[in-house]
C-alpha cells in the first residue's frame, strides 16, 4: 500500500509539472524582487542557495518569524516577502 501511495504521489507531481511547464517562483527577498527557477522552494533551500550561515540568521516571511525547526518544511510561495535578518550584538 505504501509503495502505491509513493508512486501515486510521484505521478501526481510529474503530472503537475507537465501541466505547469517551466515555472518561475516570484517573491521579494530582502526588499528586492527575485525570480527562482521552479515552483517550490523551502527556507532551507533558499539558505543553501544564498550560502547563508543557518545558525546566525533570523528568517522572517511576510512579517512573521520562522522557527529554525521549520526551515526544511516551510515553503516560500508566490508573492511572499522573505527577510534574512543578521542580528548584531555588542556595545
Amino acid at each position: 500500500m505504501a509503495h502505491w501511495l509513493a508512486l501515486h504521489a510521484l505521478w501526481s507531481e510529474m503530472r503537475l509539472t507537465a501541466l505547469i511547464g517551466e515555472q518561475n517562483l516570484k517573491f521579494v527577498f530582502n526588499g528586492f524582487p527575485e525570480v527562482f527557477a521552479g515552483y517550490c522552494l523551502t527556507v532551507e533551500e533558499l539558505l543553501d542557495h544564498t550560502q547563508e550561515n543557518h545558525s546566525s540568521v533570523i528568517v522572517e516571511i511576510n512579517g512573521r518569524f520562522v522557527n529554525r525547526r521549520d526551515y526544511m518544511t516551510r515553503s516560500i510561495v508566490e508573492g511572499d516577502r522573505v527577510e534574512f535578518i543578521h542580528p548584531c550584538f555588542g556595545g
